[in-house]
């Protein structure tokens, strides 16, 4: 099966392969879908994972945690969060949720910054939504992280 659909898009293994074929050691070669070639084919769940942590991790998290530390730390709903997450982390994350962090990427603007740098695919709204929520989880370590520093010093 070929992995380069495009003409900038090298693939030696199909070469290889393709060789091979006329010399009959390998036979009955295929072409690709339709759909995978034009980019509809959903993408499985460990495939949007792996592209939403990394694309997650093209955000400056440490600048995203420290400015929402900043904003929530004059909200009364801090200390709401801080016993949240010495309760359990995972509330954390629901609780962010559920408030507006002004500089935490909304998914649109990550669906927007996945397309100027991904192949086209029919999974860029899952990698999207799936990128949000792995920047929300990072966000909730950082502010439970540095909630705890506090307290541990003061």
């Amino acid at each position: 099966m070929r992995q380069g659909f495009r003409w900038w898009e090298y693939d030696p293994t199909f070469y290889l392969l393709k060789a091979l074929s006329w010399l009959g050691v390998v036979w009955d070669l295929q072409s690709p879908p339709e759909a995978v070639v034009r980019g509809e084919q959903r993408l499985g769940r460990k495939v949007i994972d792996k592209v939403a942590r990394q694309l997650a991790g093209a955000f400056p998290i440490e600048r995203i945690a420290a400015q929402a530390h900043e904003t929530l730390a004059q909200m009364p709903s801090w200390a709401e969060l801080h016993s949240r997450g010495r309760a359990a982390r995972a509330h954390a994350e629901a609780f962010l949720a559920e408030i507006h962090l002004p500089h935490l990427p909304s998914v649109e603007e990550i669906r927007a910054y996945a397309e100027e740098r991904l192949a086209r695919t029919a999974s860029l709204d899952d990698i999207a939504r799936r990128t949000r929520q792995i920047l929300l989880e990072a966000v909730a370590v950082r502010l439970l992280d540095r909630a705890e520093a506090a307290r541990a010093g003061a």
